[in-house]
Protein backbone atom coordinates (compact mmCIF):
# COMPACT_ATOMS: atom_id res chain seq x y z
CA UNK A 1 0.00 0.00 0.00
CA UNK A 2 1.34 3.42 -0.90
CA UNK A 3 1.22 5.85 2.01
CA UNK A 4 1.96 9.08 0.17
CA UNK A 5 -0.35 11.99 1.10
CA UNK A 6 -0.24 13.01 -2.57
CA UNK A 7 -2.25 9.93 -3.43
CA UNK A 8 -5.34 11.34 -1.74
CA UNK A 9 -5.42 14.12 -4.32
CA UNK A 10 -5.68 11.60 -7.14
CA UNK A 11 -9.16 10.30 -6.52
CA UNK A 12 -9.85 10.44 -10.24
CA UNK A 13 -7.48 7.62 -11.04
CA UNK A 14 -6.06 6.10 -7.92
CA UNK A 15 -8.81 5.81 -5.38
CA UNK A 16 -11.78 5.17 -7.54
CA UNK A 17 -11.53 5.64 -11.27
CA UNK A 18 -15.11 5.62 -10.52
CA UNK A 19 -18.65 5.77 -10.79
CA UNK A 20 -20.69 8.84 -10.10
CA UNK A 21 -23.06 8.51 -13.04
CA UNK A 22 -25.78 5.90 -13.50
CA UNK A 23 -25.77 4.44 -16.98
CA UNK A 24 -28.54 2.58 -18.72
CA UNK A 25 -28.97 0.78 -21.97
CA UNK A 26 -32.77 1.09 -22.16
CA UNK A 27 -34.40 2.40 -25.32
CA UNK A 28 -37.52 4.35 -26.16
CA UNK A 29 -39.01 5.34 -29.50
CA UNK A 30 -41.32 8.13 -30.56
CA UNK A 31 -44.53 7.58 -32.47
CA UNK A 32 -46.04 10.07 -34.91
CA UNK A 33 -47.69 12.04 -32.06
CA UNK A 34 -44.29 12.59 -30.42
CA UNK A 35 -45.28 10.48 -27.39
CA UNK A 36 -42.62 8.21 -25.96
CA UNK A 37 -43.49 4.53 -26.26
CA UNK A 38 -41.26 2.16 -24.32
CA UNK A 39 -39.77 -0.68 -26.32
CA UNK A 40 -40.03 -4.12 -24.80
CA UNK A 41 -36.83 -5.14 -23.11
CA UNK A 42 -35.03 -7.48 -25.46
CA UNK A 43 -32.00 -7.86 -23.22
CA UNK A 44 -31.58 -9.98 -20.16
CA UNK A 45 -29.12 -9.14 -17.39
CA UNK A 46 -25.87 -10.88 -18.30
CA UNK A 47 -22.14 -10.62 -17.73
CA UNK A 48 -21.54 -8.92 -21.08
CA UNK A 49 -23.90 -6.01 -20.51
CA UNK A 50 -22.79 -5.71 -16.86
CA UNK A 51 -19.20 -5.44 -18.09
CA UNK A 52 -20.24 -2.75 -20.60
CA UNK A 53 -22.01 -0.78 -17.87
CA UNK A 54 -18.98 -0.97 -15.57
CA UNK A 55 -16.59 0.04 -18.37
CA UNK A 56 -18.82 2.98 -19.30
CA UNK A 57 -18.97 4.19 -15.70
CA UNK A 58 -15.20 4.19 -15.47
CA UNK A 59 -14.69 5.84 -18.87
CA UNK A 60 -17.16 8.59 -18.04
CA UNK A 61 -15.67 9.32 -14.63
CA UNK A 62 -12.09 9.30 -15.90
CA UNK A 63 -13.01 11.67 -18.73
CA UNK A 64 -14.61 14.18 -16.36
CA UNK A 65 -11.79 14.00 -13.83
CA UNK A 66 -9.03 14.22 -16.45
CA UNK A 67 -10.54 17.47 -17.63
CA UNK A 68 -10.81 18.78 -14.07
CA UNK A 69 -7.16 17.93 -13.24
CA UNK A 70 -5.59 18.62 -16.64
CA UNK A 71 -3.47 21.46 -15.27
CA UNK A 72 -2.18 19.37 -12.33
CA UNK A 73 -1.54 15.86 -13.70
CA UNK A 74 -0.64 14.36 -17.07
CA UNK A 75 0.12 10.98 -18.61
CA UNK A 76 -2.74 9.15 -16.97
CA UNK A 77 -2.32 5.44 -17.38
CA UNK A 78 -4.60 2.90 -15.77
CA UNK A 79 -5.82 -0.62 -16.11
CA UNK A 80 -8.31 -2.76 -14.26
CA UNK A 81 -9.34 -6.37 -14.17
CA UNK A 82 -12.98 -6.86 -13.19
CA UNK A 83 -14.52 -10.03 -11.79
CA UNK A 84 -18.25 -9.95 -12.45
CA UNK A 85 -21.17 -11.92 -11.08
CA UNK A 86 -24.93 -11.72 -11.25
CA UNK A 87 -27.39 -12.77 -8.56
CA UNK A 88 -30.94 -12.28 -9.84
CA UNK A 89 -31.20 -8.61 -10.77
CA UNK A 90 -28.07 -7.58 -8.86
CA UNK A 91 -24.73 -7.31 -10.63
CA UNK A 92 -21.57 -7.40 -8.54
CA UNK A 93 -18.15 -6.22 -9.67
CA UNK A 94 -14.83 -6.58 -7.90
CA UNK A 95 -12.04 -4.95 -9.87
CA UNK A 96 -8.33 -4.77 -9.16
CA UNK A 97 -6.87 -1.55 -10.54
CA UNK A 98 -3.50 0.06 -11.08
CA UNK A 99 -2.91 3.62 -12.18
CA UNK A 100 -0.32 6.31 -12.54
CA UNK A 101 0.01 9.97 -13.41
CA UNK A 102 2.78 12.53 -13.67
CA UNK A 103 2.62 15.53 -11.34
CA UNK A 104 3.15 18.50 -13.67
CA UNK A 105 4.62 20.70 -10.92
CA UNK A 106 7.33 18.25 -9.86
CA UNK A 107 7.59 15.80 -12.75
CA UNK A 108 7.14 13.02 -10.20
CA UNK A 109 5.41 9.82 -11.32
CA UNK A 110 2.70 8.84 -8.85
CA UNK A 111 1.12 5.41 -8.85
CA UNK A 112 -1.23 3.30 -6.79
CA UNK A 113 -3.34 0.17 -6.95
CA UNK A 114 -6.26 -1.33 -5.12
CA UNK A 115 -9.64 -2.97 -5.35
CA UNK A 116 -13.04 -1.52 -6.19
CA UNK A 117 -16.34 -3.16 -5.27
CA UNK A 118 -19.47 -2.04 -7.12
CA UNK A 119 -23.05 -3.19 -7.18
CA UNK A 120 -25.56 -2.61 -9.94
CA UNK A 121 -29.28 -3.29 -10.23
CA UNK A 122 -31.02 -4.36 -13.45
CA UNK A 123 -33.98 -2.01 -13.98
CA UNK A 124 -35.92 -1.39 -17.19
CA UNK A 125 -33.30 -3.00 -19.46
CA UNK A 126 -30.42 -1.20 -17.79
CA UNK A 127 -27.72 -1.79 -15.21
CA UNK A 128 -27.92 1.11 -12.75
CA UNK A 129 -25.13 1.74 -10.27
CA UNK A 130 -26.29 1.23 -6.69
CA UNK A 131 -23.12 1.56 -4.65
CA UNK A 132 -19.35 1.29 -4.71
CA UNK A 133 -16.45 1.15 -2.29
CA UNK A 134 -12.69 0.90 -2.48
Amino acid sequence: MIASPTIRNLSFCLVGFFLFFGLGFGQTTEDTTNTEVPQPCLAEPNIENLSLAFDAEIANFVSVEQEAYADVYANLSYDYLPLLSIEGTTGLVEASYIGSVTDLATGEAISANGTIHASFNWQDCAWLLLDYSF
